[in-house]
This record gives structure tokens, C-alpha cells and sequence, in this order.
């Protein structure tokens, strides 16, 4: 069995058990790639859950706030919080609000813990059913060890919407600053030309409206739908969409001002791309 190839914070070799050391990437998974972002962003929570709760919950005594850092913390803090509510040291207000925090940071901490466990499940039917491909090909004096592989087509549970890195608004703010400056080299009119960049756009629609660039970038003219709803609606058609989904989504007045820039930049009908490749 392998040892975990990564450092702890001292830079001495990871100790966890090689029992939980995977054999392919031969990490734990407190050092799994990932993992660190995961830790980080839960961590990230609950501080902030931590911040609201004690700015909200006067009427507790630091005692019983211990570190939320764990389910038993979270449930310890709203043992606490409903005990302040019914000797009439917190009100309900208050309550409401520093509940609705510590249950924010438990849904971020069961989702990095769901997704560590399908991806450990994954690895280990992978693993198996790796030696198993190997059974089947071996051939001893009795025959081959295994006639079959029995993992072949077992349903491995996958995340429907796993967690993904999100991007702040202030690196939001600082990438739109600069985005007019990057530029991009086209031959639409038959000889290159220089022009701005389609990413400030890009960006603002990304912002405003929560969807994926590569959905985005999908969009074609056919796709606006300028008299549906009181500023217009976008298409997004199925076969530009993750999930497979289609669906028309009503403009916010911002969104409206930024199809609008396209399209006094770039007039085009149909089914031609609102982003064109350079």
C-alpha cells in the first residue's frame, strides 16, 4: 500500500492510514486535489456564519458559541440559540436570522462532504473494476480467472449539481476594468482587421443573468426575443445547455442595455451567432 505524497503545514510527510490513501492519485483525502478548496470555502462559511450569528445573537454568552467547524458544533449552537429564545434573551427576529446562518454553513459542509464520497465511491469501482479487466485476461491451468467483468455497467451515483469555484464580484469588478483593452484579430470583411474583444460583454451578461459562458457564447440573433416581457427575452435552446434543458428567460433592464451594445456593434439575423469567432 502507498503512502500519501503530499506534506502537512510543517513540511513532513502526510501520516493518514494507507488504508484511506488512494491508490491511483496516492493522496488522502485531506490532500486530494480539491480538497483544500473545499476546506477552505466551508471554513469561509461558517466565519461568516459565525460573524452574523454573534452579531445577531446578543443574548448569548461566547460559552455556548463554540467554533462552528463541525455538524455537532451546528447542532450545539442551535440548542443554544433555542434556549436563548425561550428564556426571552434572544428574539425571534434575531433567532430566524442566526438559524437561517449556522443551516447555511451545514448545507456548504454536507455538500463538500457528499461530493468527497461519490468521488471516493468512483475511484474505488474504477479500481475494481480495473483488477477485474485484468481477471478476465489472466489465464491459469484451470482457465481464465474471471469470465466476465461483473462491474462492467454498474450505475456509479454521480452528483446532479456538484459545487462548483465561484468567482467573486470584486475579481468580477477588477477583470471588467480591463476587459475594453483586450483585443482580437478578425477577417469578417474579407481582410484582417483588429477590434475589440467580445469578453466585456461576456462578462456583463455572465453577471447579470448567472448563466455559463459556454451558454452564453451559444447564443444566436434568432435567440432575442425582443417582445417577450417588458425588456425582451433570451432563448437558450437545449442543445447550448448543460443539462439539456430549454428554456426563455425574461431580460432585466441591464441585460437589455448589453444585447443592446451588441447589437449596435454587430447587426445580424437568424441563426448566426451573436459571439462570432474571429
Amino acid at each position: 500500500m502507498a503512502r500519501c505524497r503530499a506534506k502537512n503545514a510543517e513540511g513532513k510527510p502526510c501520516r493518514a492510514p494507507e488504508g484511506m490513501v488512494d491508490p491511483i492519485t496516492r493522496y488522502c483525502p485531506a490532500h486530494r486535489p480539491g480538497a483544500t478548496e473545499r476546506l477552505r470555502e466551508a471554513g469561509k462559511k461558517g466565519a461568516r456564519a459565525s460573524t452574523r450569528l454573534k452579531q445577531k445573537a446578543t443574548g448569548l454568552s461566547s460559552d455556548e458559541l463554540p467554533p462552528l467547524d463541525s455538524p455537532q458544533a451546528a447542532a450545539t449552537w442551535l440548542e443554544a440559540i433555542g434556549r436563548a429564545v425561550a428564556c426571552g434573551r434572544l428574539a425571534n427576529r434575531d433567532a430566524i436570522a442566526a438559524t437561517k446562518a449556522v443551516r447555511e454553513w451545514l448545507r456548504a459542509h454536507e455538500a463538500g462532504t457528499v461530493t468527497e464520497q461519490v468521488d471516493e465511491l468512483r475511484r474505488k469501482v474504477a479500481v475494481l473494476s480495473a483488477v477485474c479487466n485484468w481477471g478476465t485476461r489472466w489465464r491459469t491451468d484451470a482457465g481464465y480467472l474471471l469470465q466476465e467483468n461483473p462491474v462492467r455497467g454498474l450505475p456509479v451515483p454521480r452528483e446532479k449539481n456538484p459545487r462548483r469555484p465561484v468567482a467573486s464580484e470584486d475579481r468580477y469588478k477588477r477583470t471588467r476594468a480591463v476587459s475594453d483593452q483586450v483585443m482580437m484579430t478578425v477577417g469578417w470583411n474579407g481582410k484582417p482587421e483588429v477590434r475589440r474583444a467580445h469578453l466585456t460583454e461576456l462578462l456583463d451578461l455572465a453577471n447579470l443573468t448567472g448563466r455559463r459562458l459556454s451558454s452564453i457564447r451559444l447564443l444566436t440573433y434568432a435567440d432575442i426575443l425582443p417582445d417577450r416581457g417588458p425588456s425582451g427575452s433570451l432563448r437558450y435552446r437545449a442543445d447550448a445547455d448543460k443539462m439539456g434543458y430549454d428554456s426563455v428567460v425574461p431580460m432585466t433592464p441591464g441585460v437589455r442595455s448589453v444585447i443592446d451594445r451588441v447589437l449596435r456593434d454587430r447587426l445580424g439575423i437568424g441563426n448566426a451567432p451573436l459571439f462570432p469567432s474571429p
